[in-house]
């Protein structure tokens, strides 16, 4: 319907008029059956198997895949157990058993357009929406399965333009960067790795990173890179993953390293969607913070009192320092450890105080509100 601009931890109302008329929006977004375009980029489809072509970045003027990408099925019945190992020869036995059903424009607006495909693979079905929105670079792929089959495992792969001798995941409050060259033994135990929100690879003044909100599963090669969708186990319990799945991904290009494209912002956006109300809310933000890299990972009642926990960490490996409003003030300000034990009391003025990081550092605050808001 419209773009709208929400405040950080906060709410922003809109009055929606009966027969007011529609806005007009003047956008560069474009779709048809074997393309989506915006102002920023440009996927090319593949009419014939639904893969993406290619991705071609505006800004950057770069192609960012060397092949098609699309999903991937290998035969796998894990090393040791079926649902706790992935077979490390898995790579070694490809299923070529997809077929095309179907693929449509879906979605035309201004603001937002899309193209869906159905695929088939044995007994399952496999919808994949492709969404492009106005001046956004990421594309994300809702996806929706009927899933019937067994023993098998599902990839989304990117091949990559260029090569990049390390891929970057998110881990708990943090990230790490693992090697995608397997030339020790460690290395090539890592043939699937665990991530949060995103993976990441970068290298020759370009980048993709591939978004998801609840899939954890990665493998990657200098110029590959993959997030593992399903694994249709029968132990210990003969119908793990049959059913219906729906799950949502995204491919972001980008110019420079994650940390300059925001990608932890990106994956907290993709998995913490605003919510609609339907209330007559205020226009306001309960909580800021001046710095990009650091971002509030809990605001919650404590457990004990009437007091308030905030829990914040740097994003970026990059020590900072940071001013945090709150918007009904502070009474009182303490850090606090893991249990909302008070440690020591913060200096504050008015609603707002400044701490500093140390880089991935996470900290702990314990607040109270003054008694009109508490």
């Amino acid at each position: 319907l419209f773009p709208a601009n929400v405040p950080s931890v906060g709410t922003v109302g809109y009055e929606l008029v009966r027969d007011g008329g529609s806005p007009e929006y003047s956008s560069e977004l474009v779709v048809e059956r074997d393309r989506l375009e915006n102002s920023v980029v440009y996927v090319q489809l593949d009419t014939a198997t639904g893969d993406i072509l290619q991705i071609f970045d505006k800004r950057t003027q770069r192609q960012l895949l060397s092949a098609p990408a699309g999903l991937q099925c290998f035969d796998d019945r894990g090393q040791y157990w079926d649902a706790w190992n992935i077979d490390p020869d898995y790579a070694s036995k490809p299923l070529h058993e997809f077929e095309l059903m179907s693929m449509e424009v879906v979605e035309a607006g201004p603001l937002r357009a899309a193209v869906q495909v159905v695929r088939q693979f044995r007994q399952s079905t496999i919808v994949q929406t492709l969404r492009l929105e106005a001046n956004n670079p990421q594309l994300f792929i809702h996806t929706q399965l009927d899933w019937q089959d067994t023993y098998t495992l599902v990839k989304a792969a990117f091949p990559l333009s260029f090569s990049a001798p390390v891929a970057t995941y998110e881990i708990p409050f943090g990230a790490i960067a693992r090697s995608t060259v397997r030339e020790t033994e460690i290395d090539a135990s890592k043939w699937e790795v665990p991530a949060l929100r995103w993976a990441d690879m970068s290298g020759d003044g370009v980048g993709l990173a591939v978004l998801n909100d609840c899939k954890y599963g990665y493998d990657a090669k200098p110029d590959c890179l993959r997030l593992t969708l399903l694994k249709s186990p029968t132990w210990p319990h003969p119908t793990s993953d049959l059913g219906q799945h729906e799950f949502t991904y995204s491919l972001l290009p980008h110019g420079r390293d994650w940390r300059g494209a925001e990608v932890v912002r990106r994956g907290h956006e993709l998995n913490e969607l605003p919510m609609v109300l339907g209330e007559d809310w205020d226009t306001g933000s309960l909580l800021e913070i001046d710095a990009d890299n650091v971002v509030v990972a809990a605001l919650k009642r404590s457990e004990e009192d009437c007091a308030w926990i905030l829990r914040l960490y740097e994003t970026h490996g990059k020590a900072v320092e940071t001013t945090v409003k709150l918007k009904c003030g502070i009474e009182s300000l303490h850090t606090a450890d893991l249990l909302e034990q008070e440690i020591e009391a913060v200096e504050f003025l008015g609603d707002r105080f400044t701490c500093q990081f140390k880089p991935f550092e996470l900290q702990t605050f314990r607040f109270k509100f003054p008694q009109s808001c508490c």
